[in-house]
């Protein structure tokens, strides 16, 4: 087969969506997943901008591991797909609210969606990601290295993920699988926008739109790190601050976010 096809989860909104777009002007088929109808409206707009771009929605959550094994299977058993040269594990969502205010039935829930849905869409792409040395990107956050207070919830569940990607990138190396963790900073997106369950809060602000980088560029440099195989990709000039005020100043990290302890706020990077 000459044609390269690219899965990506959480594809009908934020950087799933425009990361659709990036692969479709890259020439790869797509296979999309979401929780509801707006991945119809995606595949339209990628068919209007490229109409000769095979585009398949999938209506899967990525908590349902036997109906992501089935969707993967289709794929692979569809003559027009058939194969898989980039997955990007993008699905997710974030709770928010201080540990004496949120439940453990919160934490399991993120703890579900960010890390299991990601081992969930993994497995099943596993050998057709070996067959074709393809690529594995899994969306992080640049909360996977700055565990901010009123968030301990997402920041525990990226912190996982940094975890499994680190670890897996040396064991799928020799088999010819690249793995290339992504840590974006504020992108504009409605994850800021949705509530510990994961829908969208009509009226809720979003306290970071001032500084969002745009999703079209952020999806940019995430589909060039990832064809590039680069191993980690920090996205925005606040994400790379950020880590590296973390790695090399922690002791200003400690001392913001103790002034923000005093009065929390739900801020998510």
């Amino acid at each position: 087969m000459s044609h390269k096809v690219c899965l990506i989860t959480g594809a009908s909104s934020g950087i799933g969506e425009y990361l659709a777009y990036e692969y479709a002007k890259l020439g790869y088929r797509l296979v999309l997943t979401g929780r509801d109808q707006k991945l119809d409206a995606v595949k339209n707009r990628c068919n209007s901008r490229f109409p000769k771009i095979l585009v398949q929605p999938e209506l899967v959550d990525v908590n349902d591991e036997q109906g992501m094994k089935e969707m993967i299977n289709r794929t692979l058993s569809n003559s027009e797909l058939g194969r898989l040269d980039v997955v990007v594990a993008n699905a997710g969502y974030a709770s928010g609210g201080p540990l004496e205010k949120i439940s453990v039935d919160i934490y399991r829930k993120q703890m579900e969606t960010n890390v299991f849905g990601v081992l969930h869409t993994i497995y099943p792409c596993l050998d057709a990601l070996k067959k074709s040395k393809g690529k594995l990107a899994l969306i992080g956050s640049v909360n996977s290295y700055l565990s901010v207070p009123t968030n301990s919830a997402y920041s525990m569940s990226k912190y996982a993920l940094r975890a499994l990607g680190e670890a897996i990138t040396y064991e799928l190396s020799p088999k010819g699988v690249s793995v290339s963790m992504i840590y974006p900073g504020f992108v504009k997106s409605v994850i800021r926008l949705k509530d510990n369950h994961g829908n969208v809060v009509e009226d809720k602000k979003d306290f970071a739109a001032n500084l969002a980088m745009p999703t079209d560029k952020a999806a940019k440099q995430i589909a060039r790190a990832i064809e590039r195989r680069k191993k980690e990709k920090i996205i925005t000039y606040h994400g790379i601050v950020a880590i590296y005020l973390k790695r090399y100043v922690p002791w200003f990290v400690r001392l913001l976010f103790r002034f923000q302890s005093k009065s929390p706020k739900n801020k998510i990077l």
